[in-house]
């Protein structure tokens, strides 16, 4: 026989289920709280939470038994009674603490393993989120006042790595290939540099790796001049054709601003346009040729009318 709807039995029933408390994600760190009968959707909100819970009152603990249908854990410090155990509630679908005795017979510890890599960077990500510019001793300051724990340095670098990449993406990803070119480096060369343009590659000794590529003049004073580089994965015929492209687009036409472009010979911009070398990469790059210092200086003569009969238009 069924019971008859909002009849006193089945209100009953509902109270029985409503006894027992609930586990509510993102409770306020210092007001979490565990007691038996608690009930959680998952192992790992049990787990999760007896974590937060541990770090909040500054205890190590050891998950013992741990599988399908049952999860105990206990205090890492020898006879000291604290105990959690949560099993499977089958009629809930769900678990439920059965044993739990929250008193410690050790002190509390300001150095906890259970705070790890991957629970920092939780806690960073919405520190980030706020504070985009946050530096490594703001962050260890944070979690001093606000959790009470000493962490390791090397530690919270990693984790502080891990939520910058959560919150600001992967570079690697976002970037294939990046041009940069300044209004003010491009004007000021145009007004107050030689039309020389030097071209190059470097490898760059970071973890996202790759090549810069660079054009580089010369100002008055004989001083190096930045125009503009690039970041590419490789150096290459394609990579270069796509810096020069932009580097055309930017500069202007190169037969009109009568540019010379210096490499160090390398097969991959010579064929891409005309090309004056320089004396010293010419040298340096024909070996056995200029055997004694005054066919060197003849050399060099030749090489520096040619680049004055280039610069200044002169035949």
């Amino acid at each position: 026989m069924r019971t008859p709807p909002n009849s006193e039995d089945e209100f009953a029933e509902v109270q029985d289920d409503d006894a027992f408390p609930v586990f509510r994600e993102g409770t306020r760190f210092g007001e979490i709280r565990l007691e038996v009968g608690m009930k959680f959707n998952t192992k790992m909100d049990f787990k999760e939470a007896v974590r937060e819970y541990c770090i909040q009152e500054g205890r190590r603990v050891r998950f013992k038994k741990n599988d399908k249908v049952r999860c105990r854990a206990l205090c890492k410090v020898e006879d000291c009674p604290w105990v959690i155990y949560a099993s499977m509630d089958s009629e809930s679908v769900c678990w439920q603490v059965k044993i739990f005795n929250d008193d410690h017979a050790c002190p509390r510890e300001i150095k906890n393993r259970l705070a790890n890599r991957g629970w920092l960077a939780s806690k960073l990500v919405k520190k980030l989120r706020k504070f985009l510019n946050l530096k490594h001793s703001e962050a260890l300051t944070y979690f001093k006042n606000k959790y009470d724990l000493e962490l390791n340095k090397s530690s919270l670098t990693r984790a502080l790595g891990d939520a910058r990449h959560i919150v600001y993406g992967d570079a690697a990803a976002q970037y294939g290939m990046m041009y940069i070119c300044l209004d003010g480096c491009m004007k000021g060369f145009k007004a107050g540099c030689k039309p020389l343009i030097g071209l190059d590659g470097a490898f760059l000794k970071t973890r996202f790796g790759g090549q810069i590529l660079a054009a580089i003049g010369q100002d008055a004073n004989n001083h190096i001049y930045v125009i503009t580089y690039a970041i590419a994965p490789v150096e290459n015929t394609d990579n270069w054709r796509w810096f020069l492209e932009l580097l055309h687009d930017d500069l202007g036409s190169y037969t009109q601003n009568g540019c010379c472009f210096i490499s160090d010979m390398q097969t991959v911009t010579t064929n891409l346009l005309f090309t004056s070398y320089c004396f010293h990469d010419s040298d340096s790059n024909t070996t056995g040729l200029f055997q004694t210092l005054l066919l060197s200086c003849f050399a060099f003569m030749i090489l520096f009318q040619y680049a004055c009969i280039n610069i200044m238009g002169q035949e």
